[in-house]
């Protein structure tokens, strides 16, 4: 079997591109979530608009398709913003049950009164 380029994962396709800034700016939401508040949310959101509407009037897209664009993104981002904050408060939860020291009872299902 020969290496072909056909195998490679090509960047020439501007949908392509624009999974990736997807995933990237979901993930930039979930660790924004995990680490920061509303204020960083808000931030990151006018940022994302900014950049994604400049980003895809270079690459010659319309302005409706950038429009739809940046809301997607932002969108992305405030939903993985909130499954960010939604994970630190079962972390928080998780920990704070850990170092109270309750035991829960495995046959119950429900915390053993000591």
């Amino acid at each position: 079997m020969s290496f072909m380029q056909e195998h490679l994962l090509t960047f020439s396709n501007s949908w392509t591109i624009s999974l990736w800034i997807f995933a990237i700016v979901c993930l930039a939401g979930l660790v924004s979530g995990l680490l920061y508040r509303a204020g960083a949310l808000i931030v990151l959101s006018l940022a994302t608009f900014a950049a994604a509407v400049i980003l895809s009037l270079n690459q010659g897209w319309g302005f409706a398709n950038s429009a739809i664009f940046a809301f997607g993104l932002i969108v992305g981002l405030q939903f993985s913003y909130f499954a960010g904050v939604a994970l630190t408060v079962v972390i928080s939860r998780a920990r704070a049950k850990a170092r109270s020291g309750d035991v829960i009872d495995p046959e119950t299902k429900q915390d053993a009164v000591r």
